[in-house]
This record gives structure tokens, sequence and C-alpha cells, in this order.
């Protein structure tokens, strides 16, 4: 942005003081002008020149003139809805209003940001179906969008490959527009080319010599009757005009037509053998195009089949195997390509395969298992049952065997609820709950579900408990019902112990079973008994725990404690479990330090309550003695009384006194009594 101002003073015949004030105003009033930063803007987009203010300084009115090297011209401040599609620079000119004619200069350049768009395609002016494959050599970035004229579009920088199917048939070229557009920093450019492809000929042929009650391409035969047949063709393809080859293979491995031309009717060929076969039928135009037509021929008859098994009663999972034969009444193998497709309702997919080509053995048989009862399925006829059907089908029509009613059972699979779990204490119920899963048996007369289940209850030990409530029912129950156990049972145990409980239900199609073990705690009663009761320090005392929660499956927790006092030194007596062992233990291990009475206690608890048990044990140490003053210094004949104060520290104590050269030598009392020398 450049600027600059021009003064020009006119000549006057005025005072020298007017001139004066002239110069000092024009000094204080210098003409400025902005014409506005440079920028960037989209090809096409609208925007607006000028400042904010354009012009400053000088004297108002002021006059405005925007130029530009593309002939843009404009006498506003600040022109709106300015377009371009390159880059330009914008000139302003100012003039005020002054006596001196003040000017003033500035430009802005306007740059104009266009996406680079480019792409490439191969190939071109080729026959319908074209397949085209797009490359993008844009290399600005931003955002792509592809319009590819044939229904498609794409935001893929490289799209995939298109394909442009000719709407017409003919000699001519059909152009397709396809367009990229390009997106980048908010701008957007667009680029367009043409695709040609070139249309393809018409290889439309028909069956001349169907009848009225027949499919085209299709001949039916009669039991026994000779396969040779005679197809006659049309040619009814839209583009005889221009067609300039034909092509025909009739697909028995015979030799092909091929000519230039093709009658409108009355073009033959013999077939002398049953099956289907493919009619491969191509046409060439003049521009190097050709069309392909495929039609099935078929010469053959009505397929007939045989299915069937003697027994159609079961129980899950029960495997059928179903023979299959597939010759008519004559002998003869049902045509190549037949179809066959066995259909169940039991909710498997339906099983299709055909008749094998060239002729060999099919299969002999279906079999099939039924995994579910058939209760809530019905067959074409009656409830409560599966049916197999096959269906052998050709164009010359079908046949189908259906079989049934199949019946299938299911035997009940054991399931049972504990309450409140498989943990209790003696004294305690546990309530029992059959949730087997029903089975059924369906009678084959009336074909009614019966889901009745015989079940029987066995407990092991069979003491240790009472029943409250049901029955267990007989160990062998038959089918009369006053052999059942009940589905819901009470039990008490009223004596600890492990204990086995076993549900069996059956019907006609078998027995099962279901174990689970349950444990019956007992009322903690803490015992506990160890290697000695009294011993001397230091010793370690070995405890065994015989509480009679041990042999039973808890949770047990087993808590010692040890109080000691004594009457010797240390008189709060010492101990500490040893040897790994801890409060916790089942049996520990304690070593006792110093002497004293120890009371030593057994917490025994587990979900049924908790009992504690204390024993105590005496831990000898040697007896502390002490001597009263006895004087160093006495007359003859005087009696002394020694005294001495003992300590027996828990232990049996026996006294010796040694009084040499007094008329008492030796005490084995604890008082000897006077003594003198």
């Amino acid at each position: 942005m450049c600027k600059y101002t021009n003064n020009i003073f006119k000549k006057n015949v005025i005072l020298l003081i007017l001139s004066l004030f002239v110069f000092s105003y024009n000094s204080f009033a210098t003409l400025s002008i902005d014409a506005g930063n440079d920028r960037t803007v989209c090809a096409n987009d609208t925007f607006s020149l000028g400042g904010n203010p354009t012009a400053t300084g000088g004297v108002a009115p002021y006059q405005y003139l925007w130029t530009s090297s593309s002939g843009f011209t404009s006498s506003t401040a600040n022109p709106h809805g300015v377009s371009i599609t390159v880059t330009t620079t914008f000139y302003l000119k100012v003039t005020d209003d002054s006596a001196t004619t003040n000017i003033a200069y500035d430009t802005v350049i306007v740059q104009v940001n266009i996406p680079y768009a480019e792409f490439t395609f191969s190939p071109n002016n080729s026959c319908s179906p074209a397949t085209v494959l797009f490359t993008n050599l844009s290399v600005t970035g931003g955002n792509y969008y592809w319009v590819f004229g044939n229904g498609n579009n794409s935001n893929s920088f490289n799209p995939s490959s298109q394909t442009y199917t000719a709407s017409n048939k003919g000699v001519s070229t059909e152009n397709y527009n396809v367009t990229l557009t390009v997106t980048h920093n908010g701008c957007s450019n667009s680029l367009t080319k043409v695709v040609h492809v070139k249309e393809r000929p018409d290889a439309a042929i028909n069956d001349y010599s169907y009848c009225n009650i027949c499919a085209p391409f299709v001949n039916c035969l009669s039991p026994g009757a000779s396969a040779i047949d005679t197809l006659i063709i049309n040619n009814t393809s839209t583009t005889t005009s221009i067609n300039t080859h034909y092509y025909i293979d009739w697909g028995d491995n015979s030799t092909p037509y091929s000519n230039t031309s093709l009658p409108a009717t009355g073009t033959s060929h013999i077939y002398s053998g049953v099956g289907y076969y493919s009619i491969l039928n191509v046409v060439d135009n003049a521009i190097g195009c050709s069309d392909t037509s495929t039609y099935q021929y078929f010469n053959g008859s009505n397929p007939a089949i045989t299915f069937g098994i003697s027994n159609t009663n079961g129980c899950q999972p029960q495997t059928f195997t179903f023979p299959i034969t597939y010759v008519d009444s004559a002998g003869n193998l049902n045509p190549p390509g037949t179809k066959y497709t066995i259909k169940l309702n039991d909710g498997t997919p339906d099983t299709v395969f055909y008749q094998p080509y060239p002729p060999n053995t099919a299969p002999p048989y279906f079999t099939h298992t039924f995994n579910k009862s058939s209760c809530g399925y019905n067959s074409y006829s009656v409830p409560n049952a599966f049916y197999a059907q096959i269906i052998a089908e050709n164009p010359c029509g079908s046949s189908f065997i259906t079989i049934e009613p199949i019946h299938i059972s299911s035997k009940p699979f054991a399931e049972f609820n504990l309450t409140p779990n498989d943990t209790i204490c003696e004294n305690s119920n546990i309530y029992l709950e059959d949730v087997s899963v029903t089975g059924s048996s369906i009678n084959a007369s009336t074909h009614i579900c019966d889901s009745t289940t015989i079940r029987n209850w066995v407990i092991i030990p069979d003491t240790g408990f009472i029943v409250l409530s049901g029955v267990l029912g007989s160990s062998n129950p038959s089918i009369d019902p006053s052999t059942w156990g009940s589905r819901n049972v009470t039990i008490k145990y009223t004596s600890a112990g492990s204990y086995v409980i076993k549900l069996y239900v059956q019907n006609s199609c078998g027995k099962d079973s279901l174990i689970k073990n349950i444990c019956v705690n007992p009322i903690p009663v803490s015992l506990f008994s160890s290697n000695y009761l009294q011993s001397c320090s230091p010793d370690t005392l070995n405890l065994s725990n015989n509480s009679n929660t041990l042999m039973f499956c808890g949770p047990n927790n087993y808590n010692w404690t040890v109080n000691g006092s004594s009457i010797c030194t240390p008189t709060s007596g010492t101990s500490s479990f040893v040897n790994g062992t801890n409060n916790s233990s089942i049996d520990p291990d304690i070593l006792f330090s110093s002497s004293g009475i120890y009371d030593i206690s057994l917490i025994t608890t587990n979900m049924c309550g908790v009992d504690t048990n204390i024993q105590s044990v005496a831990i000898k140490s040697p007896p502390e003695v002490s001597l009263d003053s006895v004087p160093t210094n006495m007359c003859l004949g005087i009696p002394i009384h020694p005294v001495a104060t003992v300590l027996d520290c828990y232990g049996t104590t026996t006294y010796l006194w040694t009084m040499s050269g007094s008329t008492t030598p030796t005490s084995t009392s604890l008082d000897p009594g006077n003594i003198q020398y």
C-alpha cells in the first residue's frame, strides 16, 4: 500500500500574512487515505474495498476514484459487491475540497484463491459396459467431491472404478459428464470431463418351437419317449440392421453357428440327450462392440421321487435316515439338472442338491437328527408334529412327497434349588425345589403332548435328618404316582455332617439326575489339649485343637489368647507363638520364657455360633531367695535368729541352712530358729 500527497499552490496577489495562514492551515490538515488491507478471496466471491474510514485530513468533502487494470471503476468510498476471478490490484485516488486541491493515492492487492482441480481417466471410447478408472491430479489438498454422471458420487481422493452402461443398443456413442470439485481454504473449483461409451448391439433370440403350455427353451418328454428334440430359434435382436456377425454355441459340444447374418426365424439345432444346455449367443456390430446373451435350454421330463421311513416316532436327539430314489415309472433316472429340496419344520434350513451331470449315483438317502421336541410344532395335518418333505422340480414340472407326522418326544433334564444354600447348621431346615426342564411324551394316536414327570429324591446317608414336608418318593418309582416324590420338600438336619442330595426325573424317553452336596455344620464346642500342664521355663507347649468343627466345611475360625502372671520375676509372665504358628493357627506352639500361671483361651467360631474354652498351665522356675541382714560382729553365747524370704516360683521347695561353727551347724527348715556362737 503506497501513499503520497501533492499540494498545488495557486498564484494570487494576496497579503503576505494570508499566504502564511494558508501555509499553516495545509501543514496541519494533510490528506490521508486507506484503500484497505491486501487480502485473499475466492473466485466470484463478493467483497468491499476501502478502509474505515477511507479518507482523513484535508478538507471534506472528498472525491473518490477507484480503478483497476481490468476496467473496474467506482466513485464511492467503500465500493460493495466487488467480484473478481483473477488476482487484481485496485488503485484509489482521493481529492479534497481545499483551495490548494490536495490529492492522495493508495493501492490494495486482492489475491484470488483458485484450488487446482485436475484428473485423468482411462479407458475412453470403450464399449458398453465400460469400466473406467479415475486418477486425481489435484495437488492443493482439501476436500474432493466426484459426480460421475452414472448416478454415483464419491468423496475419495482416488475413487473406485466406475461402470458405464449405455442406455441404448446400437452404434452410437453416449456421453457422461464427470465433475471433480476441489474445496480448499473455503474456496472451490470444479473441472468437468466427458466419458464416451460406445453402444453395443442386441444379442436377443427366442424359442420359436415352444408350445403354448410350455416355457421357452423347454422340451418336456413323456416317460420312455425319445430324447431327440429340434430347437428352432428366432432372431429377435433390435439391432439387426447394424449387426455384423453372429456366433451361437449350442452347449452340447457340437459345431457352433458362425455367420454375418442370422435369419429372423427358422434356425434350428437338434439335441439328442436330456438335461440342461447353456446356449451362448454373441453378436458384433460395426464399431467393434459385442453383446452376449445366455439361455438355458432344458430337454427332459417331469421328475419322479420316492422318500420314506417305517418309523416316525422317537426321542430327542433322534436320527432318521430317509431312503430316496430318483427314477420315473419307466425306470429312467430324472434328467440332469433336476433340483431337489428337502424341507423340515424343525427350524433347520432347507437342503438343496441337483441331479448330477453327467448322470451318476445321486445320494441314496437323507439323514437328519431332530434335536428338539415336536411339541408346539404343526405338520401339514396334525399338531405337535414335524414333517419331512422332498420336492423334485425342473422346467417340466415337480413332484413331492411329505412324511408326517413325525413325533419327537424329549426326556426331562434335572435341576433343583436349595434354600437357603448348601451350607447350613444342624437342627436347621433346607428347602428343596424341583425346577427341572420338563420333558414331553407325545401320544402317537391323539397327538397330545404330556409333560408329566416322575421324580424321586435320594439323600445319602439316609439318617441324621427328618422330612418336615413333602415326600422323597420311592428309590425306584413306577408309573404309580404314589411312588413319586414331591416337587417341593423340606428337610431338617438333626446331625452335623456331609450329605448328598440326588434328584431323579424321568418319562418315557429316559431318566436324568442331578447331585448336590450339603454340609451341615455343628454348634461349635471349643476343646483343646496340650503335651503338659506344668513345666519349667523356658519350654514350648504344643496345643492340639479338639473342637468339634474341625471336620466340617465351615467357615471355621480359631482365636488363641495367653494371659499370665507370676509371683516371681518377671511378674507379668512372658510367652509367644513359635514354630511358624500364630493366634489363629489350628494347633499352635507357645514358648513360655518365664514362670507363672498362664490362662490359655481358645475361641471357636463358625456360622452356627461361638464357644470358648480356657485352661491353665503352671510354668516353674528356680526359687528366688533373699536373707535378712545378719550381724558381722556378735558376742559369744548371745543367740541370733537368721531369717530368709523364699519365692518358690511354683515349684516344690526344700531348704538347707549351713551355719558352720554355730550351735546348730545345719537346718532343713525355712526357719532355723535361734543359733549362737
